[in-house]
């Protein structure tokens, strides 16, 4: 008979998950909320209307490709938010669920912890909003930045919070796991078999040793180091606060993978899951952004070195997968061998 892993399918029991309380709903609705200002000010610039706009910042095909992809990922954050609420997001394969919160959850939490510091920031040193005073004829508004990124955070804090909620609801377990749980305790046999476990210990270790690579980067960058960044004289004190953001959480992503596949006591899981968790996500989403953002020519790019850039994106980017992909193999053969799948509580 074949095994059906908890974290690939569907729930065993639709109808035995509570229902999404009412704090859920709430959550999920201000997600979607949050979104409007962001999609708004896109599907004017893509239909010529270049409000909060100098220059030819938004012109171009290229501009309005980026526009448009950018608007679809918001579509799939939206989507994400209602399957979080919806019966037919539990009838859904908990992959397709799981992957795009993970990707949201890289791009909006750097957001969450960096736009409001560096905010801060730019106001303590007198160099104004972020985003704002630019010198550049190819610029934003401030107030672009502020009502986006706003958004951006709201939507983060909500749309995390709800899956939390929802995944306590589905996979109530998890969150009661200890790192001796996990598959593979040094010393014993586990249920992979140890060749297995041992292979994924060296190569989660040695993958976390190539992150310190970019996470290296991005502190030397935030510490004001320029090589291979483009010059930001005037923004100094917001890409101190950023770029330390940028290298933080992918390096507590990194401590969090390694607790999950070196230690095995009675210590919970949760913290070092959810550190792995934001940090990986970190590591990919924002280091595939860079790598776009290196390899296309846009009129808000023009005349910038972003080589560096997306070398170093692209460097975070594959440690962030391949750190990732360890961590979802922990989780399923966790989840698979305690029936954590079971839900275990409802929601107030």
């Amino acid at each position: 008979m074949a095994i059906t892993h908890p974290l690939r399918t569907h729930v065993t029991a639709p109808a035995a998950v509570p229902a999404p309380g009412g704090l859920r709903l709430a959550l999920c609705a201000t997600a979607l909320i949050a979104a409007l200002p962001y999609l708004v000010l896109k599907l004017l610039w893509v239909s010529g209307v270049e409000v909060g706009v100098h220059g030819s910042a938004m012109r171009g095909g290229t501009m309005v490709g980026v526009n448009l992809l950018t608007v679809g990922m918001e579509a799939v954050a939206g989507a994400v938010a209602l399957a979080l609420v919806r019966p037919w997001g539990l009838r859904m394969p908990a992959w397709v669920l799981v992957f795009p919160m993970w990707v949201a959850t890289g791009f909006l939490a750097p957001v969450v912890l960096g736009a409001p510091t560096a905010a801060l920031a730019a106001m303590v040193s007198g160099q104004g909003a972020v985003g704002g005073g630019s010198n550049s004829p190819e610029s934003l508004d401030g107030w672009v930045f502020a009502l986006v990124y706003g958004g951006f955070g709201v939507q983060g804090i909500c749309l995390g919070a709800g899956f939390v909620l929802h995944a306590r609801a589905r996979w109530g377990g998890l969150f009661r796991l200890a790192l001796r749980d996990l598959p593979g305790t040094p010393g014993t046999p586990g249920r992979t078999g140890m060749p297995v476990d041992g292979a994924r210990r060296v190569l989660a270790t040695g993958v976390s040793v190539f992150a310190l690579i970019p996470i290296s980067a991005h502190l030397y960058w935030a510490a004001g180091g320029t090589a291979g960044h483009p010059a930001d004289p005037d923004g100094s004190a917001s890409r101190f606060a950023l770029e330390s953001v940028f290298g933080l959480l992918p390096l507590v992503g990194v401590i969090g993978t390694l607790i999950l596949v070196h230690r095995r006591d009675g210590a919970p899981a949760r913290w070092a899951l959810i550190s792995a968790w934001t940090g990986t996500a970190t590591m990919f989403a924002w280091g595939l952004w860079w790598q776009l953002a290196g390899t296309i020519s846009t009129p808000v790019t023009a005349g910038k070195d972003l080589r560096g850039v997306a070398g170093v994106g692209g460097a975070q980017m594959l440690a962030g997968a391949v750190l990732a992909t360890v961590l979802a193999l922990l989780v399923v053969e966790a989840a698979a061998k305690q029936g954590a799948a079971a839900p275990v509580r409802s929601e107030r």
